[in-house]
């Protein structure tokens, strides 16, 4: 019984990331709270995913942090080309193995409104 829930379980979050605009071979995916953009983590080649997923009229922002980097380090990539837009960023200067934190948010005239903001995802580099 276990089994087959976990098996339903993973099938459903197969499909999830199928569907969304972050590539399906990110890492990890977090959204924001209203759905509206997802910030996506690739340990190959250590790269942030920002995807704007919904017509809302605002920009998919992700929030990065590097634990145990300088706080001069962390920053915040914009999709601002509208819904289906997705931006690449590489973050090659983040140590191997360095514990990587990315949210998904809306931002709007260059201010990310952080009450829309997802869940923290935790990654390794």
């Amino acid at each position: 019984m276990k089994m087959a829930r976990l098996g339903s379980v993973a099938a459903m979050g197969i499909a999830a990331i199928g569907f969304a605009a972050v590539p399906a071979y990110a890492d990890g995916i977090t959204y924001s709270a209203s759905g509206g953009a997802s910030a996506g983590w690739l340990s190959d080649g250590d790269k942030t995913v920002t995807c704007d997923e919904k017509k809302d009229g605002y920009a998919a922002v992700t929030r990065i942090w590097v634990i145990g980097e300088n706080p001069e380090d962390q920053g915040s990539d914009w999709a601002t080309g509208g819904v289906g837009d997705c931006v690449t960023t590489p973050r090659s200067w983040i140590r191997e193995g360095a514990t990587v934190r990315l949210q998904a948010c809306l931002g709007k005239n260059d201010q990310i409104l952080k009450d829309t903001c997802g869940p923290v995802r935790s990654d390794r580099a």
